[in-house]
């Protein structure tokens, strides 16, 4: 009876993760001008779930899998970690009710984020929510596509409060971008 007890425990606790984990992401939408509003559930899959409450960190690893509404992320490993706690918030969990702020998430290793017609992918993915001004970094061979415009560099770098980007390319290489015109006949 305890190990059903323990078990229905942790898959409570992981629901309340995936709600306090996602809603910070969401806000990182590729797709440029997103609302950044919550979009409905939301489901993160893995094969682990670590938690280090004082530390601040929750691990997901082993294939990650993360959907609210038409946005997912899959990646390697996602870690997410606090900010530093308030007074009243010392002793509290990042997976208790009304837990500490997201700070920074991390996505390695296979990172792909999809959005309607808005693709993201790259070895390395950091979301900081606390850092003026929030941001989304891809490293590691980042390329972006909004339907069949693409660019491509080392990092991409994407300023949400500002709605701008900017790509840079590793040394020896450039930045690349495809545009197709709209509307233009096709032969």
């Amino acid at each position: 009876m305890k190990r059903a007890a323990m078990t229905a425990a942790m898959v409570l606790a992981a629901t309340i993760l995936a709600v306090m984990v996602l809603a910070a992401p969401a806000i990182a939408q590729v797709k440029p001008g997103g609302s950044g509003e919550a979009r409905g559930p939301i489901s993160i899959y893995a094969d682990r779930l670590e938690t280090d409450d004082a530390a601040g960190v929750v691990q997901f690893s082993g294939s990650v899998v993360a959907r609210q509404g038409s946005l997912t992320i899959t990646c390697d490993r996602m870690k997410v970690f606090y900010a530093p706690p308030g007074e009243e918030a010392a002793n509290s969990s990042p997976l208790s009710k009304g837990g500490r702020e997201i700070d920074r998430v991390e996505g390695f290793g296979q990172v792909r984020m999809v959005d309607g017609d808005h693709l993201a992918v790259g070895d390395h993915a950091l979301y900081l929510a606390k850092s003026a001004p929030r941001r989304l970094i891809l490293t590691g061979d980042a390329r972006v596509w909004q339907g069949r415009d693409s660019l491509t560099g080392h990092r991409v770098i994407h300023f949400l409060d500002e709605k701008r980007s900017v790509v840079e390319s590793a040394p020896r290489q450039r930045v690349r971008t495809v545009v197709h015109e709209t509307g233009a006949a096709t032969q």
